[in-house]
């Protein structure tokens, strides 16, 4: 299951993604693109570092604000 969570996040991270999201990402993180690189070639949840892991973290963060952002602007339209 702990491999189904990287592979998920990953490929989230792949699919929603926009220009700045990694750069957002790995500052909010305080580590490196090095480390953000690195940490997207991990094959299990189990190889990354705990940076590695926060980077990760932070950016689905990311996705997650900019989705609940959306949604609120759509529920604002609907309603307004």
């Amino acid at each position: 299951m702990a491999n189904d969570l990287l592979h998920i996040w990953k490929e989230r991270i792949q699919k929603e993604s926009k220009h700045g999201d990694k750069k957002k990402a790995y500052q909010k993180a305080s580590v490196s693109e090095t480390t953000y690189d690195n940490a997207m070639k991990r094959e299990t949840i189990d190889d990354l570092t705990d940076s590695e892991f926060e980077v990760l973290s932070q950016h689905i963060v990311v996705l997650d604000e900019r989705k609940q952002k959306r949604e609120n602007r759509i529920k604002q339209h609907t309603n307004g």
